[in-house]
């Protein structure tokens, strides 16, 4: 027997010594890596950063105005905040669509513009310009019950989506904002995707920035110039965070919402809850919790 074939057998003899005494688990090293996998699985979460954050109803009416509202009030029996949904859902039926992709946002589809400020391709300025210029031709198209109502509309345009009063208009939601920290303190490492806008997202980490330091890291929209529904959005988070997309998990709302297409279409597994209250349990169903 020559030295090396002795060598080779003390260091059988050394690893076979470890395992009995439960230094080396003596499993062969594919399993130990398909093991590795699957710890990894639970611990990378992917959230969406919009389900963190909800719009304050009673700001916005007074952001526009208690006297206005109830003078609207008084003569329309519709929602301001739906007659203004509605007359962008009517922009975005009367545009030629540029833009491949689409936006939903309460079952109606956004104009390009929104869109296109979303993936960080135009400002917000520019939308507001544009969207006030589009209400001027529905006007005439007879969309508006009346001259107050396209008044409502413009001004909820000029709250809802300046991303100064963002921070003023909106609130986290506590439910998530627990989730997430009982995640963090189970060892997960937690990463946030969503669509926003870049002034936007930089008004929502100055007014909050508890909530954005939960995550191990975040990707907006307009940073992968890529929304929801588009593979490259979760593309661009796994590089940035050298994150591999099977070994990630996104915790989605519903089963046909927007992050959902796009997690599937980057190879990301995707486990769904139907509301707040149900998501510690599913977390708990998938080991994760």
């Amino acid at each position: 027997m020559n030295r090396k074939d002795t060598t080779k057998i003390n260091k059988a003899m050394l690893c076979l010594f470890l395992a009995c005494v439960g230094i080396v688990p003596m499993i062969s090293g594919q399993k130990v890596k398909n093991n590795e996998k699957s710890m990894e699985v639970k611990k990378v979460i992917i959230l969406d950063l919009n389900e963190f954050i909800s719009e304050d109803s009673s700001q916005i009416i007074r952001k526009i105005g208690v006297g206005k509202m109830a003078s609207y009030a008084l003569f329309h029996w519709k929602n301001p905040i739906d007659a203004c949904l509605d007359a962008l859902e009517k922009v975005s039926s009367n545009e030629k669509r540029t833009n491949a992709t689409t936006l939903m946002y309460k079952q109606r589809c956004m104009p390009d513009c929104i869109v296109l400020w979303q993936q960080g391709k135009c400002s917000y300025e520019q939308v507001k310009t544009q969207l006030l210029s589009a209400f001027d031709v529905i006007e005439k198209g007879n969309f508006f019950a009346s001259k107050k109502e396209k008044e409502m509309a413009q001004v909820i345009i000029e709250i809802v989506f300046d991303p100064a009063l963002l921070g003023a208009i909106s609130r986290p939601v506590p439910a998530m904002v627990r989730i997430a920290r009982e995640l963090k303190s189970n060892g997960c490492r937690i990463y946030a995707i969503g669509n926003m806008a870049s002034d936007a997202y930089a008004h929502i980490k100055q007014v909050y920035p508890d909530l954005i330091s939960l995550f191990d890291g975040v990707v907006i929209s307009s940073q992968a110039h890529a929304l929801k529904t588009d593979k490259k959005l979760f593309e661009y988070l796994c590089s940035t965070y050298k994150l591999n997309p099977a070994c990630c998990m996104l915790i989605d709302k519903d089963t046909g919402s927007a992050s959902a297409q796009g997690a599937h279409n980057a190879g990301v597994p995707v486990v769904y809850f139907n509301h707040q209250k149900s998501l510690r349990t599913v977390l708990k169903k998938q080991g994760i919790l």
